[in-house]
């Protein structure tokens, strides 16, 4: 069997869930964030990509030969609404992020993928960046850590 890792040696998987979550009650089921990445995941299933597969297996890494398995999930805010600075920042650089790659995710789910036009995607994504802009929305993207140890082979 061709190995990768030494045996007794670490692994990490590092994910970024893409479905904004919210604690509070600013994202309601209306709000265009919301809807987009809902839409956005929609038309991604119709054209065969699931973006739960890979989490699911890293949930079974014991069952790949590793011991130790750790899984931890950190929040990664979308906007300066956090009080903490370094999450300020960091929520900055994740909107800028998602505000400049909304058309690029958006126009092969939806128009490949749900068969919409381009001017019906185009209308989408002025309300998601008035929603963005506008900063009212909590938001944050679940970010997934998964390690474990290579169990010890002799």
């Amino acid at each position: 069997m061709n190995r990768h890792i030494k045996p007794g040696g670490w692994i990490e998987f590092q994910e970024l869930h893409h479905i904004p979550h919210c604690d509070d009650d600013t994202m309601t089921p209306s709000c265009p964030l919301r809807q987009y990445y809902t839409t956005v995941i929609s038309g991604l299933q119709n054209l065969g990509v699931h973006l739960d597969a890979s989490r699911s297996e890293m949930l079974n890494l014991s069952s790949y030969g590793f011991i130790n398995v750790h899984h931890e999930v950190l929040r990664i805010p979308i906007g300066t609404w956090p009080k903490n600075k370094t999450l300020k920042t960091v929520g900055l650089y994740a909107q800028v992020g998602i505000t400049d790659g909304l058309q690029a995710m958006a126009y092969g789910p939806l128009c490949r993928g749900m068969g919409w036009s381009k001017e019906q995607v185009e209308v989408m994504l002025v309300g998601v960046r008035k929603c963005l802009d506008e900063g009212r929305v909590h938001a944050y993207l679940p970010f997934h850590l998964f390690m474990g140890k290579d169990l010890l082979r002799v």
